[in-house]
């Protein structure tokens, strides 16, 4: 990854028996040991709770949904515009900027859909390193810099606008991903003393 990107990264790939983690070189050069522990757990929480899995079903459904939409779209715009279009079947050539043109307005009108689910993936993906790792064989100091570092190297603003967020964020934010350490500890402190209560 060094040869392209100063941002460290890592990543699952592949299904079934291709399954694989794959760590950057920028990851493993830079970061410490615990911190790369941490990324490494997150990547096996993608893994264990069959996110590659939920990932292709949400592409899939989407798909058919973006598809049948596309259809319905272009057969009602073709029939009720023809006159102003120039033609009166998707079979012409000439439909070809308006097909473009619908699916770019309902990719567009879908991301921020897959993106929340996305968001919603990232975050279990977290709990999961932060359940296996934190504080056994990692501190929360390093869980919390390892979201810290990934999102300097990768120039990520820590607190975007929420429209932004909501429009174009496939992960949780810096601040999100940090609060959700802090927040783990705490409510994990809290069920401690609940439990030494008589």
């Amino acid at each position: 990854m060094s040869r392209q990107t100063r941002a460290a990264n890592a990543f699952v790939t592949g299904l079934g028996p291709t399954a694989t983690i794959a760590l950057g070189d920028t990851l493993l050069e830079n970061f410490s040991e615990e911190e790369t522990l941490f990324v490494m757990a997150h990547e096996m929480g993608h893994y264990v709770r069959h996110h590659l899995w939920i990932g292709l079903a949400v592409a899939a459904i989407m798909t058919a949904i973006g598809a049948f939409l596309l259809q319905r779209i272009l057969d009602r715009l073709v029939i009720r515009y023809s006159a102003r279009l120039g033609y009166g079947a998707l079979a012409d050539i000439a439909s070809l900027p308006l097909i473009l043109f619908v699916v770019g307005v309902l990719s567009l009108a879908g991301e921020p859909i897959s993106n929340a689910i996305s968001r919603t993936i990232e975050t279990d993906a977290d709990r999961f390193a932060l359940q296996l790792t934190v504080p056994a064989d990692v501190s929360p100091e390093a869980a919390a810099s390892t979201f810290e570092r990934l999102g300097q190297l990768a120039l990520s603003d820590p607190n975007p606008n929420p429209v932004a967020r909501f429009l174009f964020w496939s992960h949780p934010t810096l601040d999100e991903r940090v609060a959700l350490v802090w927040q783990t500890m705490a409510d994990r402190k809290h069920t401690e003393a609940r439990s030494d209560l008589p």
